[in-house]
């Protein structure tokens, strides 16, 4: 609207009708994708933040490491083969005819050395090794001796270098073996009654009858589960007691006509093999055993087993599944 002499009419505005803001339409979906790719990084950090710091260990360790020679002919499966190989060269060598030791063989390995072979002109870069190798002979007559053998360790395999040597052994000492010494440390010492003796007889019988029920039955063992195996094809005859250990209880008062619960026995046997038959002298066998109801007039033997063997009762059962 203009006035009369052509200048724009200002309308007259209440500013006090007007409205402080005026509303703004928002779009709901608008953010959403940003805050879905958000959620997104987040989680995928999370999982591959431990991954990250694994592989910067493993990368570290590595860089740190330093790296670790090829041992070569050094190694546990090659020195295990060297080493029988060393052993058939001379058992080869004893088996020689003339033998250098007639009725010698090897009875034990006692270990080995190596160092590097000379190197040869032309051949520095092939890796050779003088290995010697140390073993114990046996010979009649209760002698021994130690020898050993030298190889030259190639990569087309070991060769020995020359015979090996003879060095004795010293025997035992004259009268060493005169004092007996006492087989279970921490066990008293006791003399065995007359009923011990009888249990080792009759278990002797039983041991070696061939008849798992009668061993059983000697045996005293309750658990019809368990079964026992005999010694078949030999007889034990003649048992001598060598040692008997007391094994006392607890609630036992230890005086000089008590007698122990449990004992352990140390005996030998004379052995007849049946394919064999008895001639002029008879080896022998030692066993140790376990007696219960040691304190009683009828004791029984309710385990067996080599000298030093641990002996707990009915030890030697078996079951379906195995030996207990």
């Amino acid at each position: 609207m203009k006035t009369a002499n052509g200048a724009r009419k200002i309308k007259n505005v209440d500013w006090w009708d007007e409205p402080d803001t005026l509303p703004v339409v928002v779009d709901p979906n608008r953010g959403k994708a940003r805050r879905r790719l958000i959620t997104i990084y987040l989680w995928v950090s999370a999982i591959l933040f431990p991954f990250l710091i694994f592989t910067v260990i493993v990368l570290g360790v590595r860089v740190l490491t330093p790296p670790v020679a090829n041992t070569g002919p050094t190694s546990d499966t090659t020195a295990t083969r060297e080493a029988a190989q060393a052993q058939v060269a001379v058992e080869e060598w004893l088996s020689s005819n003339p033998s250098p030791l007639p009725g010698g063989r090897v009875v034990a390995y006692i270990g080995s050395s190596s160092k590097p072979a000379q190197p040869r002109e032309g051949e520095e870069n092939v890796v050779r090794t003088l290995a010697t190798y140390r073993f114990v002979l046996a010979a009649p007559e209760s002698k021994m001796y130690e020898t050993s053998i030298q190889l030259l360790i190639t990569p087309s395999g070991a060769i020995p270098l020359t015979e090996p040597a003879l060095v004795p052994i010293r025997s035992s000492a004259p009268g060493a073996g005169d004092q007996a010494e006492w087989p279970w440390p921490g066990i008293d010492s006791m003399s065995a009654p007359a009923e011990y003796t009888s249990a080792v007889s009759a278990w002797a019988k039983a041991y070696t009858g061939g008849d798992p029920a009668a061993l059983k039955l000697a045996v005293g063992d309750p658990d019809a589960s368990r079964s026992y195996l005999p010694l078949t094809g030999v007889t034990f005859s003649a048992p001598a007691i060598r040692e008997t250990g007391a094994l006392w209880a607890e609630d036992q008062e230890r005086t000089r006509t008590a007698k122990p619960r449990q004992a352990l026995v140390r005996v030998s046997f004379t052995v007849v093999w049946a394919a064999v038959g008895q001639g002029t002298q008879q080896p022998r066998l030692t066993y140790d055993l376990l007696l219960d109801r040691a304190d009683t007039a009828a004791p029984a033997v309710v385990a067996w087993g080599s000298p030093g063997s641990e002996l707990t009762p009915y030890g030697n059962a078996v079951t379906e599944s195995g030996r207990r």
